[in-house]
């Protein structure tokens, strides 16, 4: 049994290390196998946040299903499984919020913000941009009339986001003061959009990198791209595969349309669709490897 609550940094090699309550001494995990830490440790490495981002979804899952084990235990009197509350896996920490891959991954989306809502203020199709004229709106005494034209508003908010955080992302760089409630109160412009997501994917390692406000923005600005996304139609045709995950084995793989990236949606595998073929190739193998011992196992019986 491990203590995976005391996770310390092994001198030599740098990576992650945890006491082994049954050896004695402390182990770290290299390349998929343990390894004996032979060098002294002297001081616990920083605990930095878990990343908020992708790169965890495994360890989110595996931290929400241990509460589920011990939850139920304690409900149904009994031993919890070890090994499902005790799991191995360690969180990636942020840098010191966002790890690289998913800061580069926030970068990206608020980079698209201002392609996605000139598409939303293009369309002209009813559905979603009925119009800003009133003349032939209808209001009833009961509640507040619907409005005209929802993928307007949702374009002129993100452009409001995006105008305030690039605001304050500038007083604390420059020390330059605006005006929050001429901000706020302004019309939004594609022009002020473009100003400011410069200003953020410029200083992006400032503004994701805050403690207290980076992981809110950097969500906010994941959730405005998809909602972008949806709103034009751009938002891509999800293929659920048959195979399971090998990982997690649930039957949780997907596949985006014109990607060659498959993901488990349960934890967070991830692998090139190649290798995802080659997985089917070698489960279909196998069943027919079962399927032939069955027969040979049936002819047996029967002689």
């Amino acid at each position: 049994m491990r203590d995976w609550g005391d996770v310390r940094e092994c001198q030599a090699c740098g990576r992650s290390s945890v006491w082994d309550v049954e050896q004695g001494r402390w182990v770290h995990e290299w390349a998929g196998a343990d390894h004996v830490a032979d060098v002294v440790l002297t001081t616990a490495a920083p605990q930095l946040p878990p990343c908020p981002g992708r790169c965890n979804a495994r360890w989110r899952r595996a931290e929400r299903v241990s509460a589920e084990e011990v939850n139920a235990a304690e409900r149904e009197q009994r031993p919890a499984d070890v090994d499902v509350v005790e799991h191995r896996l360690l969180p990636r920490p942020g840098d010191p919020v966002w790890c690289e891959d998913d800061a580069a991954r926030v970068v990206a989306a608020v980079g698209r913000l201002p392609e996605l809502v000139v598409e939303v203020l293009a369309r002209e199709d009813g559905r979603l941009n009925a119009g800003r004229s009133d003349a032939d709106g209808r209001q009833s005494s009961g509640a507040a009339p619907a409005s005209p034209s929802p993928a307007h508003d949702v374009a002129d908010s993100v452009i409001r986001w995006a105008r305030m955080e690039a605001e304050q992302l500038l007083e604390q760089v420059r020390g330059w003061h605006g005006d929050a409630s001429r901000v706020a109160a302004a019309a939004p412009t594609h022009e002020d959009l473009a100003t400011s997501v410069a200003a953020l994917v410029h200083f992006s390692a400032r503004w994701l990198g805050d403690t207290e406000h980076g992981e809110e923005a950097g969500g906010v600005a994941l959730r405005w791209e998809t909602d972008l996304e949806r709103t034009t139609g751009q938002d891509l045709l999800v293929h659920r595969l048959p195979v399971r995950c090998p990982s997690c084995q649930a039957r949780a793989l997907t596949r985006q349309d014109g990607t060659d990236q498959v993901d488990c949606a349960r934890c967070g595998w991830r692998k090139p669709y190649a290798d995802y073929v080659a997985l089917v190739a070698d489960a279909a193998e196998q069943q027919r490897a079962r399927q032939r011992e069955e027969r040979r196992a049936a002819r047996c019986r029967v002689s």
